[in-house]
């Protein structure tokens, strides 16, 4: 049996007909953190709910955030302006920021002349010095002319296929700084649960049951698409051109790329940040005392106003009529605008592939989940007292309210033939 212990709480060994997984090597108290795994790539989203999956683009993202670790950045008032796509910051007297939300950085390191491909105004910053430097390589190449293309194919099909260049950019850039040969730089990413992506991807509804197969043939055709320019790109640029080309053949073989698709979309997790800079704002005006709340709406009228007539300009006219209309004529009662608001307001969002937390088999009924308090740094925490010697578990999805039978179609898209948790077990 292999064992592989991370940290002091948890191990890792075989599991049975669900593989491996992460077992407790000592007695873990509710709430205790059992491990803090850093992403080997996370990449933010535009952080509306339109996009929920890797391959759905809204723009670039609302919320100000560091490029390698997704913590926010900024003054409060600045992500306000942003989300409400207002000309200038709101200014507001009634609000104790600092109590209530604040950013936890008031400046930024912001990389200077990088960028040949955008005339070198850089899209990217970071929250510190520490993440400027561990992000150097992969920004170094991402930005770079030669990767364009990746970034113009990865819009036009599916953004899936930049965030797997980018596990090979991660695993090149260590070969390069380690002199470790490639197998071994490889063997996290290649360790993965992974299959073919163009067979996992779940079929679009609009897709006749007749035609599935030509479908997944076309994807297949896409993803040797993506293959050859990704390889191109990679091979073009300054980095390649450090490693041993032995190395770096190895690295853009056909093969590795469709592992990281595929083990991508088995093990990547959303990054769901809890320290939310807006709607942490709002839901802070929300809980205020009746006798204040009407004020402050009235102060952040603008902000609120901006919000909802921005994803009114999404939605179709029937949809979001009546919010729109509401907002237009002013007739909406604070409350309502104030809830509205929350309901539409951009979140800080990601998608990140966890090399420990992806250990974790899936429960219904989850002893532990995975929390991201202020950034992408993700802590496995256990949700009840779990003895020496248990499995650790997290719910791949939200699957509080489903059904057995939604459960298991859910658990199918994760190659999951099905769940033996207690939930499960009692409800067939």
């Amino acid at each position: 049996m292999s064992v592989a212990q991370l940290g002091e709480w948890v191990e890792v060994r075989d599991a049975g007909v669900a593989g491996r997984g992460l077992f407790t090597v000592k007695d873990v108290p509710q709430g205790q953190v059992i491990l803090v795994d850093t992403p080997y790539v996370a990449v933010q989203m535009s952080g509306t709910d339109e996009e929920e999956e890797w391959g759905v683009h809204t723009g670039p993202p609302v919320i100000r955030a560091c490029s390698a670790c997704l913590r926010q950045i900024g003054p409060i008032t600045e992500q306000l302006q942003r989300a409400a796509g207002l000309s200038e910051p709101p200014r507001l007297s009634g609000l104790d920021l600092d109590s209530a939300r604040t950013c936890c950085a008031t400046g930024s390191v912001v990389a200077q002349g990088c960028c040949a491909a955008s005339g070198g105004a850089c899209p990217e910053e970071w929250c510190s010095a520490e993440c400027a430097q561990r992000d150097a390589e992969l920004h170094s190449v991402v930005h770079s002319v030669e990767y364009g293309p990746v970034l113009q194919f990865g819009m036009e099909d599916n953004r899936v296929f930049d965030t797997a260049a980018r596990c090979l950019v991660v695993a090149l850039a260590e070969h390069v700084r380690t002199g470790l040969t490639m197998a071994e730089v490889l063997t996290p990413l290649l360790d993965c649960v992974s299959g073919d992506w163009w067979d996992l991807v779940e079929m679009p509804e609009e897709v006749p049951e007749e035609e599935t197969a030509d479908f997944r043939e076309a994807m297949k055709a896409t993803v040797m698409r993506g293959h050859a320019v990704v390889t191109a790109a990679i091979t073009a640029t300054g980095l390649a051109a450090k490693a041993d080309p032995a190395a770096l053949a190895e690295l853009l073989d056909a093969r590795v790329f469709f592992h990281a698709l595929g083990a991508l979309h088995l093990n990547s997790i959303e990054v769901d940040i809890e320290d939310d800079p807006v709607l942490g704002v709002l839901e802070a005006v929300s809980a205020a005392p009746p006798q204040h709340r009407d004020s402050l709406v009235a102060e952040l009228r603008p902000v609120l106003d901006g919000i909802v007539a921005s994803r009114a300009a999404d939605e179709s006219d029937d949809e979001m009529d009546g919010a729109g209309a509401a907002v237009e004529d002013g007739e909406s009662e604070p409350s309502s605008l104030l809830e509205q608001a929350i309901e539409m307001a951009p979140t800080l969002k990601g998608t990140g592939l966890f090399l420990q937390i992806r250990f974790c088999n899936h429960s219904c009924d989850p002893n532990a989940e995975v929390r991201f308090a202020e950034s992408a740094l993700g802590e496995l925490v256990a949700l009840e007292a779990i003895p020496a010697g248990a499995e650790v578990s997290i719910s791949y999805f939200d699957a509080e309210d489903m059904s057995l039978d939604e459960r298991a179609a859910e658990l199918a898209s994760y190659q999951v033939d099905s769940c033996g948790c207690r939930r499960c077990t009692s409800e067939r």
